[in-house]
Order: structure tokens, then C-alpha cells, then sequence
């Protein structure tokens, strides 16, 4: 069963690669817009994406205390970092299992509560970034008269399927699948004050997010205004739900041409943004992910 779902992931990671690298070859010509890039633009892209690991840092900080475990803020942010870098190099959640290894060695934390802690964040995660998707949409159709149904009803489900768990956990009884139950079970712990302060990480993060899409896109010349970016992100954010590849490859850029659409952006503008966005995430994640991949799994 393991060598059958690893070979699947290959064939579909070869898949997207090969036809990233067609579309790639097609639209060659428009790359030269990277000839005239705005350097100024990169530097503070480099600087928002490290506001975004630590963020994400301090996050897990917050998330973990109610489970007994109080991480250094040097901790939470290495593991911000290796969390990225195993989502890049490797399948499906490789960054959660590179913090499920460590809270087990460090702490002895076991699976079944990372998982469930797990569960807790994608709630939190999914009803939160859901609803500013929401919301974003519904600003951008008042005041530009555009909007994707589609992006608009699937953001809706995520939104009242994650709300509803956490104000009726009694539902996940219902779940047909063993592992989401266990998943969606510890939800209790977070005190009110923890889920605010968690509340509003994700939302500055949303921010954060919004900034960096308007930044790279910027890069290439391309202007988007901050409600656009707010869009653009939390689109590009569904590759979360289909990480079928390292880092999403293909399905973010796949994503976020898509949400770029409607504000007639074509889509090689798109790619080669979200392909700066990748080159500036490797020129952080590289170095720090081996550092504090040598640092951590050392330790016991």
C-alpha cells in the first residue's frame, strides 16, 4: 500500500512537473519581463516572507501551550522553517511530519495528540482564512462588480463545515472516517484568550499574505490593489486541501491564475509571480531549513 500511494505521488508530481515546464516553454517569451524586475520590490518580499514564518511560529507557540508544551521562540521559529521546508520537499503534509517527529523525540507527544492538535489548527485555519476570503469577495463585488461563484462557494462550505465543528464539536460523531473524527477531538483545550490571540495571527497573517501577493506580482510590474491581494492569497491558499505535490507545485500556480483572472491578469503574469514568490521562499528556507534541521534533530 506504501509503495502504491508513494509511486501515485510521483507519477503525479512528474505529471505537474512536466506540464509546469510545457506551459513554461509556450509562454518563454513572456519571461522577459523578469529582465526589468523591481529589485526594491523583491528585498521587501524576502522581508514579508520572514515576517510570515515567524508568525507562523509564534502560532504554534500559542497552539501548543494548552497541550503542555511551551516552545522557545527560537524553536517555534526553526520549526515555522522546517515545517516549509518539508512541504517542499516532500509529499503531501512532510512539514507535519517533521513536527511530529520532533514534538515526539523532545517531548514525547504522542501521534494521536499532534494529530489531534493538527485537526484543531486546520479548523481554526480554514473557518478564519474563509471568511476573509468571504469577505474580500463580497468588497470586490461591490466595488469592482467582480466575482467567481465558484471561488465564492467553496470558500461558504469550508467556512460553515469548519464553524460548524467548532461550535458543535458533537458533529465530528457523525464523521464517517476514524482518523478526521480523531483529527477534529481537541478543540476544548484552547482557552478563550488563546483562541483570540489566535484569531488574530491568522489574521495578520492574512495580511502579510495579501502584501506578498502584491508585492511579487508589483515585482513584475503588474498592480494589485490590498483587496485584490486578500483575494488572490486566500485562493492560492486552497492548495492546502490538494497537496497531491511538494509545495503544491503546479497547483498553486494553477490557483492563483486562475484568482488573477478576474482582474484580467493573464496567466503567465501569474506564474512567473508565484514563481518569484518560490525562488524568494528557497533563498530563506534552504539555508534555515538545514540549520535547524542539524540543530533540532540533534537534540533529544
Amino acid at each position: 500500500m506504501k509503495y502504491r500511494n508513494k509511486l501515485i505521488r510521483n507519477i503525479l508530481t512528474l505529471v505537474g512537473i512536466v506540464l509546469l515546464s510545457i506551459y513554461i516553454f509556450q509562454i518563454r517569451a513572456d519571461f522577459g519581463i523578469v529582465l526589468n524586475i523591481r529589485y526594491i520590490y523583491l528585498l521587501m518580499l524576502f522581508f514579508v516572507t520572514l515576517a510570515i514564518f515567524f508568525l507562523n511560529g509564534l502560532f504554534l507557540k500559542i497552539l501548543m501551550e494548552p497541550f503542555g508544551i511551551k516552545l522557545k521562540n527560537t524553536e517555534a521559529f526553526g520549526l515555522s522553517i522546517l515545517t516549509n521546508f518539508g512541504n517542499y520537499f516532500s509529499f503531501f503534509f512532510g512539514g507535519a511530519a517533521i513536527k511530529a517527529v520532533y514534538f515526539k523525540k523532545k517531548y514525547a507527544f504522542s501521534y494521536k495528540r499532534y494529530l489531534e492538535s493538527l485537526g484543531l489548527t486546520y479548523l481554526l485555519v480554514f473557518s478564519i482564512n474563509s471568511l476573509i476570503a468571504i469577505l474580500s469577495m463580497v468588497i470586490l463585488f461591490l466595488k469592482e462588480s467582480v466575482v467567481s461563484w465558484i471561488a465564492f462557494a467553496v470558500f461558504f462550505s469550508i467556512f460553515v463545515f469548519s464553524i460548524s465543528i467548532l461550535v458543535f464539536p458533537q458533529i465530528v460523531k457523525i464523521l464517517p472516517v476514524s482518523k478526521i473524527k480523531n483529527s477534529f477531538n481537541s478543540h476544548s483545550p484552547l482557552s478563550k484568550d488563546t483562541g483570540i490571540k489566535l484569531i488574530q495571527i491568522l489574521v495578520l497573517n492574512s495580511i502579510l499574505g495579501a502584501t506578498a501577493v502584491m508585492l511579487k506580482f508589483g515585482s513584475i510590474g503588474t498592480s494589485l490593489d490590498f483587496i485584490q491581494g486578500v483575494y488572490v492569497n486566500s485562493v492560492a491558499g486552497l492548495a492546502t486541501f490538494i497537496n497531491l505535490t511538494p509545495a503544491s507545485i503546479g497547483i498553486t500556480e494553477s490557483l492563483t491564475a486562475y484568482a488573477a483572472l478576474i482582474f484580467n491578469i493573464a496567466p503567465a503574469q501569474a506564474l512567473i509571480a508565484t514563481l518569484i514568490d518560490r525562488v524568494v521562499t528557497l533563498i530563506i528556507i534552504i539555508p534555515l531549513g538545514v540549520y535547524f534541521g542539524r540543530l533540532f534533530m540533534g537534540k533529544k
